[in-house]
């Protein structure tokens, strides 16, 4: 994919060749890209949910809340135990966007936040995938371009619609407080009913489908829900036994439903891969209301702030990462172990599971060869092609499988490598910003051994503690930033 790979251009151009890359880019531009073809080539469709939690699903053992259509794809497709996604919401887009690691890829101006602002020279699946001729479309979630609501605070030019995509409805960022839905890059509602959002980007998704079903086509379906404010519209109100997540949750499976007898009715169903995901571990809200007196929890009347004023009753308004430990934004198992279902008839064998370990990172390479198309190779791409395992083979390695999880904001950076799970610890002293900025921090290590699963059961994770950190450890060094002063 030459084109697209110069288009963008290398994260490595140093600035006394980069007028070279920009001029060859805008002959790149004028370029006719290749007619659309539907012989052979698949859809592929990728439904990405917010804070969903390992257990949620009935298939991955969830008994509290209704997932038949989810539960039926796994049936229909492979189960993976093993995929990894980042521990917070931005950082994992990005890793999916671009097969590379968080902190590798380029930011806007090279400044580095919490949930990054995906420069425009990096190459997205929708980029690869245009280059095959594909009508391409993202619905939902962004939060690539600006981590707010607020459009004098996120980049309209680094939008969906600027990074490889024809079309998008959506919110740039989290529904924390509001939703305003932008079509393309201008705002088209403000302050959305928050339990309508799920709906609407289907509907979105199932109009795109069907306009585009004479090409080949790449649907990008990041829902907000059921990351908080969790909501869900009055059909499913009330009827989950997990409360208002499962409420949201199950009009997410019902929703998914929809779309997928769309593929049917369309004659799309036996062409298209449908792959299910989440972008990290479920929220997790009692940690908070459990600290009521902290001042961080408190507004200016003594009232707390959102989203510890969406009390929690029973759990309704969070999820389950069982059997793992922990939750998102946290450094065990279950922050970043999320279900993974891929499901495409003749080519996926029904009804299996993978126990290997893979990663978000992965979807890049893996569905750039569905498409006939090749992974950039002019930058890392740090994902591997899953596309053996996910046909039934068991994927051959010279050494363990390995996979980073980049810092989660409590500062633990974490290695899966075969059985063990080894996270590095970044303990702060208690004080003012300023004494924890002088005090050099220590680095204790925590080892997870990772059960070996048997037939029928889930990979668990006891944890302990090692005095010295395995050569199974490391950590994947930051890309060179793109110039400031040549690349906008």
């Amino acid at each position: 994919m030459p084109n697209t790979a110069t288009r963008k251009g290398s994260r490595y151009a140093r600035a006394g060749f980069v007028a070279a890359l920009l001029s060859v880019g805008m002959a790149a531009r004028a370029a006719t890209p290749p007619a659309p073809t539907r012989a052979g080539t698949p859809n592929v469709i990728i439904i990405l949910a917010d804070d969903l939690g390992y257990g949620d699903l009935g298939s991955y053992g969830g008994k509290r809340i209704r997932t038949p259509n989810l539960d039926r794809l796994a049936a229909e497709g492979m189960r993976f135990t093993s995929f990894y996604a980042q521990p917070v919401c931005g950082p994992s887009r990005a890793a999916l966007m671009t097969g590379s690691y968080p902190l590798r890829v380029a930011k806007r101006k090279n400044v580095v936040e919490h949930h990054p602002r995906l420069h425009a020279q990096e190459i997205t699946i929708a980029e690869i995938l245009k280059t095959r001729g594909y009508a391409t479309a993202a619905f939902g979630k962004w939060d690539l371009a600006g981590h707010s609501q607020n459009a004098a605070q996120y980049e309209s030019d680094l939008l969906p619609t600027h990074q490889g995509f024809d079309e998008y409805f959506g919110t740039p960022s989290s529904n924390d407080a509001t939703v305003n839905l932008l079509r393309g890059t201008k705002v088209e509602e403000n302050n959305a009913d928050m339990s309508t959002l799920t709906q609407r980007y289907t509907d979105e998704a199932v109009s795109f489908i069907r306009r585009s079903k004479d090409r080949p086509f790449f649907v990008y379906l990041a829902h907000s829900m059921p990351h908080t404010r969790v909501a869900a519209s009055p059909t499913f109100a009330g009827k989950s036994a997990a409360g208002l997540f499962g409420d949201a949750v199950e009009e997410l499976d019902a929703h998914f439903g929809r779309l997928w007898e769309t593929l049917r009715a369309e004659g799309l169903d036996e062409s298209t891969y449908i792959i299910f995901t989440s972008d990290n571990g479920p929220w997790y809200l009692d940690r908070h209301l459990a600290a009521p007196n902290d001042a961080r929890t408190r507004g200016p009347q003594g009232q707390l702030k959102y989203p510890f004023n969406q009390r929690d009753e029973r759990g309704a308004h969070y999820g389950s990462a069982a059997p793992l430990r922990g939750a998102k934004a946290s450094s065990w198992e279950g922050g970043f172990r999320v279900p993974f279902i891929v499901r495409a008839p003749g080519r996926v064998s029904a009804g299996t599971t993978c126990h290997e370990i893979a990663s978000t990172l992965d979807l890049l390479p893996t569905i750039a060869k569905l498409a006939g198309a090749t992974a950039p190779a002019d930058r890392i791409i740090d994902g591997h092609d899953i596309g053996r395992c996910s046909t039934g083979w068991r994927v051959q390695r010279v050494q363990p499988r390995r996979v980073t999880i980049m810092p989660t904001p409590d500062s633990r950076r974490c290695v899966r490598a075969g059985g063990n799970c080894i996270c590095r610890v970044r303990r702060m002293s208690v004080g003012p910003s300023s004494a924890r900025r002088r005090k050099r921090p220590r680095w204790p290590i925590r080892c997870s051994s990772i059960s070996k699963p048997t037939s029928g059961s889930e990979p668990t994770s006891p944890h302990k503690t090692l005095r010295s950190l395995p050569d199974c450890s490391h950590s994947p060094r930051k890309r060179a930033p793109i110039s400031v002063t040549s690349i906008a």
